[in-house]
């Protein structure tokens, strides 16, 4: 039992290394938010269109729902592009 508690038997992690999954962690809950900002500012947009309208579809929160999702993928998959390739150090 006392092997298992004795800090030889942990394995460290180094600083530098939980930085880069902290920033990465970071970089996609960032990606996620502004994904979720888009689409919801979308949506919301398109209820109020479709009340200022008085349309009896919701025909602008439909075309502005999936308008802002395609844009929000857009951007996530060029976020994700700019992603530098990991380093073998």
């Amino acid at each position: 039992m006392a092997a298992l508690l004795s800090p030889s038997s942990t394995k460290s992690r180094s600083p530098k290394r939980d930085d880069k999954v902290l920033s990465g962690y970071s970089k996609y809950t960032y990606l996620s938010f502004q994904m979720m900002a888009i689409i919801g500012s979308g949506v919301w947009l398109g209820m109020k269109l479709d009340e200022y309208f008085q349309v009896v579809f919701p025909i602008f929160m439909s075309i502005l729902a999936l308008t802002s999702t395609a844009y929000a993928v857009y951007v996530v998959i060029k976020g994700l592009s700019h992603q530098q390739p990991p380093r073998n150090t």
